[in-house]
């Protein structure tokens, strides 16, 4: 009967076909020990082992360190492998009776460790002050109904011109690297940066740059090839050479092939600060306007953080029959999606608890940039945490920790969208002061014109709202950095 008994018990440790069986092996097995001790020696001693190192494996495995997860299930390996030892002294028939065992258990755990990396690192996928572009594309989120928007714009008999518009680090930059995934295949969607000083250095340096991207991105997003420029012709004669550069050579051939242009100008204010400082002449604008209403083929786009309205008569003069594309924040399910699931082909393995992407969200009110940001630190953190648990308490550090890493961000808040001369800035930045300390929505005496002024552009740069009588910070991480950090800054 003894044995049959003993059979059992061993049958029963044996039976353990996953990690978790394991695991739970101690619970389920309900032996007192003075049964355990009539069975023989050996069973006595070696199911007392394997029910602690089955306790041991359950506190291993749910610790929310990744550091203490690895080191418990290791030490469970190494007592495998002592009490493989051990039962040897028992003699054969002992070790014959626990080898299957052992064996079997000390594999279940090894396969386990090695679903964790040598390195206990959490590569990260966020993407926080760079644009998301076509080798990132699983990162961009949303966006629907601008991609909607601006299709419908393209099939519009008279094409109006877009001004896609928006605080910045919205997402303006990623959105037009994105739309060659959106828009229909015989649209080709050009992209000219303007943030590099030289593109808009003189008008050559602006039409060229404009012809030289048109044919390199006719060649990458559809595979065309155009005329190439020479940058001769357009050193003589700029205005003439992208004309007939535009009208002789690339607009026949994209015609031939069915193809409509979408030029893009992002960071477009860069082109009218060039005008004004007299880098670039200002027949430029007559180019473009000359593009829109002549050029059929073709449809302009520009993105920035203002509106032709904002910017002055100087460009509404220009463009008069324009669609207004404002880009705000991400919607609530984006930015969880983005949280939870940035990059669905790295194998990202970070939980994030519902409290924690809840407290996130709260924080950044869903900006692209502020959730990629705190996001970012929350990896970090996890890294040298060892965990692979984003915790609410994980969450609100890594919050201070992006009030660090952000600082050029909200500097540009704090130095910027609170005014162009000294005076306007040093209202806006009393302003921001005193809304950032109030408990809640501030009314703010605008009583002169230097502070109506540099309210007026805090609340049109989307660093204020308007609640009820008074006003409010968009976003809330960013008031924390005004009531903490700005006066380091």
């Amino acid at each position: 009967m003894r044995k049959a008994v003993a059979q059992f018990v061993v049958t029963g440790l044996a039976e353990c076909q996953s990690i978790e069986q394991i695991a739970d092996i101690d619970r389920e097995v309900a032996w007192t020990v003075e049964e355990i001790a009539a069975l023989g020696q050996d069973i006595a001693d070696i199911t007392h082992e394997l029910l602690s190192i089955s306790h041991d494996l359950n506190s291993a495995l749910k610790s929310d360190s990744l550091a203490l997860r690895v080191r418990g299930l290791e030490g469970v390996a190494g007592r495998l492998m002592g009490i493989r030892d051990h039962v040897a002294t028992y003699g054969f028939s002992a070790s014959e009776r626990w080898g299957v065992v052992i064996g079997k258990w000390y594999s279940l755990v090894i396969d386990e460790l090695s679903k964790y990396p040598e390195v206990y690192g959490i590569a990260n996928p966020y993407v926080a002050g760079n644009p998301v572009g076509p080798k990132r594309a699983t990162l961009f989120r949303g966006r629907s109904d601008l991609i909607e928007a601006v299709t419908q714009c393209l099939s519009e008999y008279d094409r109006p011109t877009i001004v896609l518009y928006g605080p910045r680090r919205m997402g303006k930059t990623s959105f037009l690297l994105q739309l060659p995934r959106f828009l229909p295949g015989h649209t080709l969607p050009v992209f000219v940066d303007l943030q590099h000083p030289k593109k808009t250095d003189s008008t050559m340096d602006f039409l060229f740059t404009a012809a030289h991207t048109i044919v390199n991105d006719a060649r990458n997003h559809s595979r065309l090839t155009l005329p190439v420029p020479t940058k001769e012709d357009f050193e003589r004669k700029p205005f003439v050479a992208f004309s007939d550069w535009l009208d002789g050579a690339a607009l026949p051939a994209l015609e031939t092939r069915g193809f409509t242009l979408l030029l893009s100008f992002d960071e477009f204010e860069k082109l009218g600060w060039a005008v004004e400082e007299g880098r670039v002449d200002e027949r430029v604008l007559d180019e473009l306007r000359y593009t829109i209403q002549h050029r059929r083929a073709v449809s302009l786009l520009f993105s920035g953080m203002q509106t032709f309205e904002e910017l002055g008569p100087h460009w509404t003069s220009y463009f008069i029959s324009t669609r207004l594309l404002r880009i705000t924040y991400l919607r609530p399910e984006e930015a969880t999606d983005l949280i939870r699931h940035p990059d669905p082909e790295s194998g990202f393995n970070l939980e994030y608890a519902d409290e924690a992407v809840a407290d996130i969200l709260a924080a950044t009110r869903c900006h692209p940039y502020l959730v990629q940001l705190v996001c970012e630190a929350v990896v970090k953190l996890a890294n040298e945490r060892h965990t692979l648990i984003a915790t609410p308490g994980l969450a609100l550090d890594a919050h201070i920790e992006a009030l660090a890493t952000g600082e050029p961000y909200y500097r540009n808040i704090w130095t910027e969208s609170t005014g162009v001369d000294v005076d306007t800035v040093a209202a806006g930045r009393t302003i921001l002061r005193q809304v950032a300390a109030a408990p809640g929505p501030l009314a703010v005496a605008a009583d002169n014109p230097v502070t109506a002024r540099a309210l007026e552009r805090l609340l049109r740069h989307g660093v204020l709202e308007r609640v009820g009588d008074g006003v409010q910070f968009q976003v809330p991480l960013v008031q924390r950095w005004v009531r903490e950090c700005a006066d380091r800054a």
